[in-house]
């Protein structure tokens, strides 16, 4: 997807968010602002915006000398999420159908982010757990591919949202046990985007195997990836790539799930459905520009 001239407004939003969080001194989060304005100017917007929203964060790092400016707010969401975690195993255990709620609740875990500049509601977020609606559906699609794997590919997305993840892995292993399941995270600190040592954290080794896309952008562009996520990448025949991040910059030719929340209007135009949308859609039957 390539980036949207709406795109600059959020983009500088996060300047300013990661700017007041740290409590950087004017001076330097003048310096920050201009830099990114700067960058703006000869930016090829036929990238995806992952490619600027990783040079925010790195220049970030730069100027402030903080190399994980959201590390606290991380723990803490994860504490938070961790508490609430029995709970939500057990709404899937009294569901008649625990695959489709769990893939509704790893759905609503991609709420959780910092991306847009601001904090999730937790206590907001635990109660739309049994109202989780897609608005693009292709669920049924989902199954039917999932009898046929071997192996699943999952691109990873947000800190605590990987506790929601964990409890859709467990499922998709009792739905079908012999799958061999890959769950990818980034491979360095970017906005509030999960690390293998998240990964971990969510138990998500319990049900697969924990690896890095050895990509250092909000999201996956394959070729950026090192060279064992790539032969990962070969031998997946289902790929299920969370979060809007993965959805703007990951493509492939291979069966893709995309499953996130739509949280800017160049996605709710793009996709066609309204802001803050859920959706569960397979790459082969959507018309993608």
């Amino acid at each position: 997807m390539k980036t949207s001239f709406l795109c600059v407004s959020c983009f500088f939003r996060q300047g300013e968010f990661l700017s007041d969080l740290c409590k950087l001194p004017l001076s330097k989060k003048e310096k920050f602002l201009r830099d990114i304005t700067k960058r703006l100017l000869t930016y090829d917007f036929n990238n995806p915006p992952v490619v600027f929203g990783r040079y925010i964060y790195k220049r970030f790092s730069q100027i402030s000398k903080i190399k994980d400016p959201l590390k606290k707010e991380k723990n803490k969401i994860e504490c938070s999420i961790k508490s609430i975690v029995k709970e939500l195993e057990a709404f899937v255990d009294r569901n008649r159908f625990p695959l489709y709620f769990s893939a509704k609740l790893s759905c609503l875990g991609n709420a959780i982010d910092f991306g847009r500049g601001e904090f999730p509601n937790l206590v907001l977020l635990k109660r739309k757990v049994r109202g989780v609606y897609f608005k693009i559906n292709h669920f049924k699609v989902f199954r039917q591919k999932l009898r046929k794997s071997k192996t699943v590919l999952i691109l990873a997305d947000n800190v605590g949202e990987t506790f929601f993840d964990r409890i859709f892995l467990k499922e998709i292993k009792e739905f079908r046990s012999s799958l061999n399941l890959f769950y990818a995270t980034r491979s360095s600190p970017i906005i509030n985007d999960a690390q293998l040592s998240d990964a971990y954290k969510a138990g998500i080794d319990n049900f697969a195997k924990v690896i890095s896309t050895g990509c250092d952008y909000p999201g996956v562009i394959l070729d950026k990836t090192s060279s064992n996520f790539k032969r990962v990448y070969k031998r997946a025949d289902l790929i299920i790539a969370k979060g809007q991040g993965n959805f703007e910059s990951f493509t492939s030719r291979k069966d893709t799930f995309y499953l996130f929340q739509v949280k800017c209007p160049p996605v709710s135009k793009y996709l066609s459905v309204p802001l803050g949308s859920f959706v569960f859609f397979y790459n082969r039957k959507i018309s993608l520009k």
